[in-house]
């Protein structure tokens, strides 16, 4: 691999595994959060660091997307050029990534970022003419799905606002990295067993775990699937649907489901309550962060002044010490 032909950001979305020579490059919403927790299981991360971090994540399972808490994983972008260099699948390396149908893809995070109100979704966009309401019924759903794909097309900027449904294309971007494999979302147990053949040569002996973290409780159905929902998502990633062979929206809708009942539609609501109590936490927590910051400083700055004062008393109390000569 060559620095200058990789994307500045697909460097630095990267994680490196140099000892098991694996290179993921995320796409969010296509398995990144079960990928990234066996990856860390793999690279020895402390788990245990993810559960409890305090950022303002709804479920502990998303916590392992803050990259904070990743400290022996490197990114592409950490790496010299002679290191880059020796990444590539003719020195045994295992390059990946994941994508998923367009249209479950971008349910999926209007559904999770947006109708159940993630803190930082919440702060970026609840003034957009299109930001969610939050539903009493199945048609409010329908209709501000609609409202938000036809405003991808329309507005402009929206579409590269947000990784979660900016196109997968772009940030996989086949032509610039030398993938060993693109994997699809829906055949997820491929991937893993290429990436579980590719540890066993390297000599690990463990079994890869995905966790189940469903974030979205409604599925795709017709119901919430308008006719210019239909065009706009074709339109919008027509150039997903026609980098990864995935055909059109109607096939995979969960159409062989029971009825939506409109109990699920009050479970939104309590999720939406969770994730805005969740963001009122976050913020809270982060009032005190500057203080706490404050007061180290004064600690830090405090231990060095007395550290001095006690070199200097040292020396006044031994001054024919190292470095002195007597005058008698």
């Amino acid at each position: 691999m060559r620095r200058e032909l990789i994307p500045w950001g697909t460097l630095r979305r990267s994680f490196v595994l140099p000892d098991w020579k694996i290179v993921y490059v995320p796409t969010p919403k296509a398995g990144a959060t079960s990928l990234k927790w066996m990856l860390a299981e793999v690279q020895g991360e402390d788990l245990a660091a993810f559960v409890h971090a305090d950022g303002p994540q709804v479920t502990r399972a998303l916590n392992i997307h803050d990259r904070t808490y990743w400290k022996k994983t490197p990114r592409l972008s950490d790496l010299s050029d002679a290191a880059l260099e020796e990444i590539s699948t003719d020195n045994g390396w295992f390059l990946f990534s994941m994508v998923r149908h367009p249209a479950t893809r971008v349910w999926s995070a209007w559904q999770s970022k947006l109708l159940l109100r993630e803190a930082h979704f919440v702060q970026a966009f609840s003034d957009r003419p299109w930001f969610p309401r939050v539903p009493r019924a199945l048609e409010e759903v329908a209709e501000d799905f609609e409202s938000f794909v036809t405003a991808l097309a329309d507005e402009p900027g929206l579409i590269d606002a947000d990784p979660h449904w900016r196109l997968q294309h772009v940030q996989v971007d086949v032509d610039a990295v030398p993938y060993t494999h693109v994997g699809r979302l829906e055949s997820f147990s491929e991937t893993r067993e290429l990436l579980e053949a590719h540890l066993a040569q390297m000599g690990w002996t463990g079994t890869l775990q995905p966790r189940a973290e469903n974030d979205t409780p409604l599925p795709l159905t017709r119901q919430f699937l308008t006719d210019p929902a239909d065009k706009a998502i074709g339109a919008v990633y027509r150039a997903d649907f026609d980098t990864f062979g995935y055909g059109d929206v109607a096939p995979v809708l969960a159409g062989s489901l029971p009825p939506i009942e409109l109990a699920l539609i009050g479970e939104v609501g309590r999720l939406v309550g969770r994730a805005e109590r969740v963001g009122d936490l976050s913020a809270r927590l982060r009032q005190f962060e500057a203080p706490l910051v404050a007061v180290r400083q004064v600690r830090s700055r405090a231990a060095k002044m007395v550290a001095t004062v006690r070199q200097r008393a040292a020396g006044r109390r031994h001054p024919g010490g190292p470095g002195t000569r007597s005058t008698r």
